[in-house]
């Protein structure tokens, strides 16, 4: 079983000179992965966490596999990180994103990361080309491409794993939430009040969220006119070009294509605007915008705009969001869609919202999950029958109400709805997992086939999704579909030849779930 490929190359870390010393960031992506940013909530260690065999003598029988309690999913690569906070990558190593040297081209079996000493992984995110993460010490550890300094670090072609380089200001921030797109990386963060001795104090109640992003921004996906690019994170702003005003406070972000999305304080609600590449219909559907610099409020198509989002996710050319409201109700349409920031007035909320809590506190009245989604339907992700390349929000006619969690990616949106992951959208290399690969467009949730327990959680790369399945009382294991080319499904497959019993044509394409292999 050939699971490696090998090249002659080394780690480049040659230093190009930036266009830009210091320079605010925001939000952006350019590829099929997206997902909402990461939040970084503890990792409780279960029996059987760590590597594969380590579960109990009193465990159920169960598929040997990467045991993980979160994966991610780029363009063409996978990771994932354990309850030890050991992360393992497997796939295309092209840019490094591996976090292993560049004469290893690809892998198809999971290889460590060999993170700074002492650092320990709590949640990761996965862009086209590099992956992040945040730890137990609420700071940020990123590797892979670098070209427009999403790592954090001064632009060079690749960098291995280390600490993104914090700017004066927020060298006491605590970093809670984290996401990465195509070209760049974002993060939410708090930033501790600071006593009079001059030691930081822990988060308060008093204290909100702010949002700071660096990397590419050829499409104003920081919220910027000022460069193309920025190395350091800095704070997105509601100034002119972004550079100069208040800085938002954010409760949700996502990343999609070279677009941003956050669901933003305007006054008093908390809104869901977008900016960057206007092309595909997600920040407006005006074909003839241009690149977005200043958060625009994404439009309903009854004319109002989303308030009060609980979940958010974007995939390249399309996102959704969950607003919970009461049984068989629409959520109410906001009015003065761009209104100005006003006072601070009250805090985010830092709890994480909670998607099974099928009551309200005003009484007990039962609410369900209202799904909206936008941008291009042409492969019917947006769970809708019609076709076309710009749609503005609406509830979906499939699936108007649900409880479970939002999963967007590529081409694709599913929900995890009790334990059972469906999917709909692209599925030409068999990212729905339905068993075969098809150009159609799947505009009906369907189970994603091969799945093997309770799914927990997932994530969806440019054209492979993978997801966390407890396959024995508390065991998870990683599983992966779609394609496979550069071995980012995780199972050992011979990179030089796919799998010898399909056809040609579909050689690299495993159209339903399988577990990625034991650490090698």
């Amino acid at each position: 079983m050939i699971a490696v490929r090998k090249r002659p190359s080394l780690w480049l870390l040659s230093l190009v000179p930036s266009a830009l010393a210091f320079v605010s960031c925001a939000l952006s992506a350019d590829s099929d992965f997206g997902g909402g940013i990461a939040d970084g909530g503890p990792v409780v260690p279960s029996p059987g966490f760590g590597d594969a065999g380590d579960a109990g003598a009193d465990a159920a029988p169960a598929p040997l596999g990467l045991v993980a309690t979160q994966v991610v999913t780029g363009d063409r690569h996978s990771c994932a990180v354990n309850a030890a906070g050991v992360v393992y990558c497997w796939g295309d190593n092209d840019h490094g994103q591996l976090g292993l040297p560049l004469d290893t081209a690809a892998v198809s079996v999971p290889r460590r990361v060999e993170l700074p000493e002492g650092v320990r992984a709590v949640r990761l995110a996965a862009g086209a080309s590099h992956t992040c993460a945040l730890t137990d010490r609420k700071n940020l550890v990123c590797w892979g491409k670098n070209d427009r300094g999403q790592l954090g670090r001064p632009a060079s072609a690749t960098a291995p794993p280390d600490p993104v380089v914090l700017p004066s200001a927020l060298t006491t921030a605590a970093f809670v939430a984290l996401g990465t797109g195509r070209g760049h990386t974002c993060a939410l963060y708090v930033q501790p009040q600071v006593g009079d001795a001059g030691e930081a104090d822990a988060a308060s109640a008093d204290e909100v969220l702010r949002m700071a992003c660096w990397g590419d921004n050829t499409q104003a996906q920081l919220a910027r006119d000022d460069g193309p690019f920025a190395e350091l994170p800095a704070d997105v702003r509601r100034g002119a070009g972004g550079t100069s005003g208040p800085s938002v406070v954010a409760r949700l972000a996502a990343l999609a294509g070279d677009v941003s999305i956050a669901s933003l304080r305007v006054g008093d609600v908390y809104r869901v605007q977008a900016w960057g590449d206007t092309s595909r219909g997600v920040v407006t559907t005006d074909p003839d915008a241009g690149p977005r610099v200043a958060p625009l409020s994404v439009q309903r198509a009854d004319g109002g705009t989303i308030e009060d989002a609980v979940q958010l996710q974007a995939g390249l050319g399309h996102a959704c969001v969950a607003v919970r409201v009461p049984a068989d109700a629409e959520p109410d349409a906001g009015d003065d869609p761009d209104a100005a920031v006003g006072p601070e007035g009250p805090d985010a909320d830092l709890a994480d919202a909670d998607p099974a809590d099928a009551t309200t506190a005003d009484g007990g009245a039962p609410t369900v999950l209202k799904l909206l989604c936008w941008g291009g339907n042409e492969s019917g992700q947006l769970a809708r029958d019609t076709v076309s390349d710009r749609e503005l929000a609406d509830p979906t006619l499939g699936d108007p109400a649900f409880e479970g969690e939002l999963v967007v990616g590529g081409r694709v949106t599913c929900l995890l709805d009790g334990a059972t992951l469906r999917c709909a959208g692209a599925n030409e290399h068999g990212q729905l997992g339905r068993g075969v690969a098809d150009t159609a467009p799947h505009p009906t949730f369907a189970p994603v086939l091969g799945l093997e327990g309770s799914v927990r959680s997932a994530a969806l790369g440019a054209q492979h999704g993978c997801a966390v399945v407890e396959v024995a009382a508390g065991r998870q294991q990683v599983a992966c579909w779609g394609d496979n080319e550069m071995g980012q499904l995780g199972d050992g497959i011979s990179l030089g030849g796919g799998y010898a019993d399909a056809a040609p044509a579909e050689s690299y394409r495993r159209a339903r779930a399988g577990f990625v292999v034991p650490v090698d």
